[in-house]
């Protein structure tokens, strides 16, 4: 990521300056560069843009085409969400601790504190003991809006019992308020006591004194008096780390990463795998024309069951194609299941700027001829297939192309002449 001093960023401003472009937002990086936080949390989002964007525009690409993409459109989609959802966030992790490593150092002890409860907004855990913010029944106690009536239980080698006496195992408790939240000190009611004791949530080694939650005493949180279970704790929650200042905590720059990737990850499972579950369905079901994906995952009578999802399977003139397809079955999955693997399809090829690349040298296209008259049904479905459109990006070019070839002083040509220029310039452009 390189120094402060070496950011690329800080020179092209200063070049800017330099040359009084845009001299007044020019400035007002430069005066958020100088700010050493808001240059380490700019560097964190533009580490997660240049992560995320390849991928939106890689995923995209494959099926912004038209044709055979919509059979690939589906494993495409998942690859890339797959992507977004789980494997970006794991490639970023060296970057991460780079950024964080280059970090500047706290400015106060409490920058490196829990800053913000849900609950309690102002409180804080004293800077010595802070590393128990991260503990998941310290978040549980400090989120609740009250832990009056919530019962925990130790065992019993929490307490100094005489000689003889009779030993419970665990003991009971229940929460009645918070007496010091910044160093933990509670409230609570034991069993067969008169008043409430004030007893330590956290504490130090070096304090030697006893605290509830030293792991020897597997201190846990009870159900209800009234049945309703105990709160649950679920782990770190990002949404502490958020709150914390110490931007050289790596734990502290991954949730902010997390958080600036959240809108992504969030806007693709509305827009694509909610509100558009019926399209990347039928993408699914269409896979069942790609023959490199039937030698992966042999076609079985599901697979031609879910083709009834498209209309056009009811159409008279598609119909008795679809009805044939069944009897096709085995020889399909024959023809697909002989097609070399990709280790033999593949050679190397060196691209322009001499990088060379292995490519696949499949043609889909070249296949489906090369079966047509072993698998006329199928290959039929094939053709109705083809005319869907993965997304919009086909028809979108075209209209481009349309607008920038024929102007407002050649709305009078004919018809056949448009038609005809518009499949000369696509086709050459796109195959």
């Amino acid at each position: 990521m390189g120094s402060y001093k070496s950011c690329p960023l800080k020179e092209w401003v200063e070049a800017v300056k330099e040359v009084e472009l845009a001299k007044s937002n020019a400035n007002k990086m430069s005066n958020i560069l100088g700010v050493h936080h808001k240059h380490t949390l700019l560097k964190l989002e533009l580490l997660v843009s240049c992560t995320v964007l390849p991928l939106l525009i890689k995923g995209f690409k494959g099926i912004e085409g038209d044709g055979f993409d919509y059979l690939w459109a589906y494993d495409k989609l998942m690859g890339m969400w797959t992507e977004l959802s789980s494997t970006a966030m794991s490639s970023m992790t060296e970057e991460i601790k780079a950024i964080a490593a280059e970090a500047p150092a706290r400015k106060a002890a409490t920058d490196d504190c829990l800053g913000v409860f849900a609950a309690d907004p102002t409180s804080v855990i004293a800077e010595e003991y802070a590393h128990f913010a991260e503990h998941e029944l310290v978040q549980v106690l400090y989120e609740a809006s009250s832990i009056d009536g919530i019962n925990a239980s130790l065992l019993d080698d929490y307490w100094s019992w005489g000689d003889g006496a009779e030993r419970p195992g665990r003991v009971h408790g229940k929460f009645k308020k918070f007496v010091c939240k910044k160093k933990g000190l509670v409230s609570i009611k034991w069993p067969d006591a008169t008043t409430c004791k004030t007893e330590r949530l956290f504490g130090l080694d070096a304090d030697e004194k006893t605290y509830m939650l030293q792991p020897e005493f597997d201190m846990q949180l009870e159900d209800f008096d009234g049945g309703t279970a105990a709160p649950i704790p679920v782990g770190i929650y990002d949404t502490f780390h958020l709150a914390r200042a110490n931007l050289r905590d790596v734990k502290v720059l991954t949730a902010r990463a997390k958080r600036a990737m959240a809108p992504v990850t969030a806007y693709f499972q509305d827009r694509i795998l909610v509100k558009r579950a019926g399209q990347v369905s039928r993408m699914k079901a269409a896979r069942y024309f790609n023959p490199l994906h039937i030698k992966a995952e042999p076609a079985t009578t599901a697979d031609i069951d879910a083709l009834a999802q498209f209309s056009m399977v009811r159409h008279p003139r598609v119909s008795i194609h679809y009805a044939k397809l069944i009897d096709e079955l085995d020889l399909y999955n024959k023809l697909a299941s002989d097609i070399k693997p990709l280790e033999a399809r593949q050679v190397t090829k060196r691209n322009r700027n001499g990088v060379e690349t292995k490519v696949d040298t499949f043609n889909i296209r070249e296949w489906w001829l090369g079966v047509q008259s072993r698998l006329p049904a199928t290959f039929e479905m094939l053709r109705v297939m083809l005319l869907h459109c993965p997304s919009s990006a086909a028809v979108e070019r075209l209209f481009s192309i349309l607008s920038d070839t024929f102007t407002c002083d050649q709305r009078r040509a004919y018809g056949d002449y448009v038609e005809l220029s518009m499949k000369l310039q696509y086709n050459s452009r796109t195959r």
